[in-house]
């Protein structure tokens, strides 16, 4: 029954879809129709329109458009079940709504994610809607599923938040903004600058979903083996640049005054330990994932397939270790042999070998420069600068795109907490 009731319902979306495209073609075709009897100044009867509908119908293009379309949803629906109700596969019965779900997803992303529409006001009335669909098949689904499953975080990810982690982007409250503020947005392209409760709300599920991935187990042989790693990078991604919503939220500009807020923000990560914990768990995790990435074949063709997923990876590792070794730097006696601080210079030295070798050939400018930036900025020049001056360690096993300077001025550093590191050392801390 579980079964049937799935088909139906795929098959009542495919005839939806159907009624909305080829019923608004219809419609554009007898406009034209009408607009060209309209031109040559001759009357549009009922039997003119019967005649153009009629020439539609038996039009034999036309035809063939019918017949991929549900050619096309046939495949797709055979490809899934395929791949859901395979061996190494686990809950048939919630796959058998999950088939519903990417095929919603799939319109979804087509006609509105991919057109970044929901940045956008008139997302709004997009979203809503497809988000109540997803979360009714996804809860169908899920009565078949253990609730410490890890496969809810996979799901969660694919229909919820997968356009905003692919986006690196926060959902916004259009209807809270003012119009200055909304006018701001779609000035600079519709990026999501300003974030409000919906983001933070995300912020809090995507660290459960991580906990899920990381701790849970996983039924489904394919998903424990792939998508528990490649989702746990993905999430982790979005995870490292919108944590600052724990503190506040606001609009992020170019203006000195809202700069200076920024940074205070950024910098109080320092001293929440709840936040170091989970990034501690995180950086293991990403080290375990490595491993796989390394070793898994499986994994290995995901590796091709999405050229962004190692790069991102190693960037992580050498980023997530840095926030870690900069609180050492913080608060423990210093010493040049600290675990946190030898970790950091592997993962640095991984990255940069690994960088060398690939050169990031495969990305584009904009993947190359995220994955880059994961090593190059934040406090990496704070804990490289250390690792050269004060550990003697030689400049070209820590340099990557930047000058390692013996001369740094402590007074141009705007970040206290930084200044009140160095200042320890030049103090013969």
């Amino acid at each position: 029954m579980v079964y049937i009731e799935a088909f139906l319902l795929y098959v009542a979306v495919v005839l939806f879809m159907f009624v909305v495209l080829f019923g608004g073609a219809v419609f554009l075709y007898m406009l034209f129709g009408q607009l060209k009897l309209f031109f040559v100044k001759e009357d549009v009867t009922w039997e003119r329109e019967k005649e153009f509908l009629y020439k539609l119908v038996k039009n034999r293009f036309f035809k063939f458009l019918i017949l991929a379309y549900f050619a096309t949803f046939t495949f797709f629906y055979i490809n899934k079940a395929v791949d859901y109700f395979g061996v190494d596969r686990a809950y048939p019965k919630a796959k058998a709504y999950k088939i519903v779900a990417d095929l919603i997803l799939f319109d979804y992303d087509f006609f509105i994610a991919n057109r970044n529409l929901y940045y956008r006001p008139i997302g709004l009335k997009f979203i809503k809607p497809y988000q109540k669909i997803q979360n009714y098949l996804m809860q169908k689904g899920f009565q078949y599923i253990p609730k410490d499953d890890a496969e809810r975080a996979i799901w969660k990810y694919e229909y919820f938040y997968s356009q905003y982690v692919r986006a690196m982007a926060a959902p916004i409250d259009f209807e809270k903004l003012s119009p200055n503020d909304l006018g701001y947005i779609l000035r600079i392209g519709g990026h999501p600058t300003i974030y409000k409760p919906t983001a933070k709300e995300m912020l809090i599920e995507v660290e459960y979903l991580l906990d899920m991935l990381m701790n849970n187990p996983m039924k489904d042989k394919r998903y424990d083996k792939v998508e528990r790693y490649t989702t746990t990078i993905l999430f982790s991604e979005w995870w490292q640049k919108f944590s600052f919503l724990h503190y506040t939220l606001g609009v992020r500009t170019v203006d000195e005054e809202q700069s200076k807020e920024y940074t205070r923000i950024e910098y109080q990560w320092t001293d929440d330990k709840k936040y170091l914990a989970r990034l501690k768990r995180l950086s293991h995790w990403l080290d375990v994932t490595k491993e796989k990435f390394d070793t898994s074949k499986q994994l290995q063709k995901e590796r091709k397939r999405h050229k962004l997923l190692y790069p991102d990876l190693m960037g992580l590792r050498v980023y997530f270790e840095m926030k870690l070794t900069y609180v050492d730097l913080l608060y423990k006696t210093f010493t040049c042999k600290m675990d946190n601080l030898q970790d950091y210079m592997k993962k640095r030295k991984d990255f940069i070998d690994y960088y060398k070798i690939s050169n990031f050939k495969e990305l584009s400018w904009k993947e190359r420069t995220y994955a880059e930036g994961l090593v190059r900025y934040g406090q990496n020049g704070t804990i490289v600068y250390v690792l050269h001056n004060f550990c003697k360690v030689d400049k070209n096993k820590l340099k990557f795109k930047e000058n390692i300077s013996k001369n740094w001025d402590i007074k141009k550093i705007r970040i206290e907490k930084t200044k009140k590191i160095l200042k320890g050392f030049k103090n013969g801390r």
